[in-house]
């Protein structure tokens, strides 16, 4: 017999299960008087004798439910919360792997459950759990929010694990201004020090994957996010988006194409089913590769010197023309002027030299395109110092260039665009609302991809995998050819050019 059915009343009578409530239960469990209770939540007795008897329903969002709640937890810590923690393993929501951080938010909402007949607590193989439906785009992103403010609300940090394998669904063509929230949340789960791990399927559009991979790249610089891929394009008939807060909640959302009708999200709090789509996760992460590396300052001198440097076109973002493609005299010219020790000279001179190397080659059989800021050119012109960003990034100390520096830059930028046919150069502006907006790039044809941002960071990330090295070639290509052609036809940018050196 159960023991919540065989618990008795003081009188000795045996009472109906559906006359008990379970604050009565935990109370005899723990052999707490209502007085005792009382003192500790500074209430009237006469409400803890109400609650204990079932007479009045505890509030789930009541303060006084939360209170109790840390009674009892409190008061099982010694051992260690077994008391507890076997409760909730007799009821079904709780394992013994179950995390002590979680016990207050089980315990708490058994609580606050109904006695039904049906409940988990009178049958140990059988759980009835509890889910709010959310419908339509509006309810997700309802759940999106709820899920979100769930994870920011928690003291301690925790891992936070997403599955898309869904096709076409994206906050940003749905509802921009959500999008440009919801993107601002997620970056604050991270920078709180939760962990999260995004599993993607290839079977996304390219626009999609690229907008994936760059609305998240702040994301992946804080080091709390892991980013991973199904390797394997697959027709899946059942397409799954499932968001899990390990051990406390899961947003789930499954379709199929021409099949489901309604546009549903799921949202289960109750431990066993968050279990469930935990271990649906972990078994497709098993299967998943990584799509990034974060490296460094400290490694990338030596990420360069590996590169498997590939034929093939190139597309180079910077904000300031430099990204290494200078003269040997003019690259070291800098290096002297920063104060920089022989030794390190020496490094840095040699990363050119492989650099320069590999530029020379391309340049003469494979298209090389270099977006550069022009607002900040005219600016370095007229300078007396501004930040070289590539360099600072592989000495991890500020590396700056002077006007003259700049000036004989913008010479050998004419001078390449003149020599060579397969070399150009395009001026972007900032703001213009593009996934590239803020961030440096680097991407040969045939990968890798390389990516940092233009504020001062000390971090890059590359990516190798076909498929994301494809997206990022197209949406570069894209890109290049969204400029007004005025600021990228070689013979409009050489006159520019001239006229900066005249300004």
């Amino acid at each position: 017999m159960d023991k919540l059915t065989a618990y008795q009343s003081e009188g000795g009578k045996m009472e109906s299960y559906q006359e008990l409530s379970r604050l009565g239960y935990l109370m005899d469990l723990f052999h707490v008087k209502g007085m005792e209770l009382a003192d500790y939540l500074h209430v009237d007795t006469s409400l803890i004798s109400k609650l204990k008897t079932g007479k009045r329903k505890i509030n789930t969002n009541s303060e006084i439910c939360d209170e109790i709640v840390d009674f009892f937890i409190m008061l099982d810590k010694r051992s260690n919360y077994a008391s507890v923690k076997g409760l909730l393993m007799e009821a079904g929501q709780a394992s013994k792997e179950t995390e002590a951080s979680a016990l207050k938010v089980l315990l708490k909402r058994w609580l606050v459950e109904e006695n039904d007949a049906n409940s988990s607590f009178t049958d140990k193989t059988v759980y009835t759990t509890k889910v709010k439906i959310f419908q339509g785009k509006t309810g997700r992103r309802k759940a999106a929010q709820e899920f979100i403010q769930s994870v920011l609300l928690e003291k301690t940090a925790q891992d936070v694990y997403v599955l898309d394998w869904t096709e076409h669904y994206s906050w940003q063509s749905e509802d921009t201004e959500f999008f440009k929230e919801w993107k601002k949340q997620y970056l604050k789960i991270a920078e709180k020090g939760h962990r999260i791990v995004f599993l993607i399927s290839l079977n996304h559009s390219i626009d999609y994957l690229i907008n994936t991979l760059l609305y998240r790249l702040p994301m992946l610089l804080t080091g709390n996010v892991q980013y991973l891929y199904y390797p394997v394009y697959s027709p899946l008939l059942y397409k799954h988006n499932i968001v899990v807060l390990k051990n406390k909640m899961a947003l789930v959302k499954i379709a199929a194409d021409e099949i489901t009708q309604k546009d549903i999200t799921h949202m289960y709090t109750d431990y066993p089913t968050v279990r469930h789509y935990e271990e649906l996760i972990k078994s497709a992460y098993t299967l998943c590769k990584k799509s990034h590396e974060v490296i460094h300052h400290q490694e990338i001198r030596e990420l360069i010197k590996k590169l498997p440097y590939k034929l093939g076109n190139t597309y180079v973002k910077t904000k300031m023309p430099f990204s290494l493609v200078t003269t040997s005299q003019n690259f070291e010219c800098i290096l002297a002027k920063n104060d920089m020790e022989e030794e390190e000279q020496r490094a840095l001179r040699e990363i050119h030299k492989i650099h320069h190397k590999k530029f020379s080659e391309d340049v003469v059989n494979f298209k090389y395109c270099l977006l550069v800021n022009k607002e900040a050119l005219i600016q370095g012109l007229h300078s007396e110092m501004i930040p070289f960003h590539e360099l600072t990034l592989f000495t991890g100390r500020e590396i700056t260039v002077d006007k003259q520096d700049v000036y004989r830059q913008i010479e050998y930028l004419i001078w390449l665009l003149v020599t060579f046919p397969n070399f150009n150069v395009a001026f972007y502006r900032s703001g213009q609302e593009n996934l590239l907006d803020g961030l440096n790039l680097w991407l040969n044809e045939n990968g890798p991809v390389i990516i940092n941002q233009e504020i001062d960071d000390d971090s890059s990330i590359i990516m190798d995998e076909p498929s994301i090295c494809t997206a990022f070639y197209v949406y570069a290509e894209k890109y290049w050819y969204s400029i007004p052609s005025v600021e990228r036809e070689k013979e409009s940018v050489i006159r520019q050019l001239k006229n900066m050196l005249l300004s």
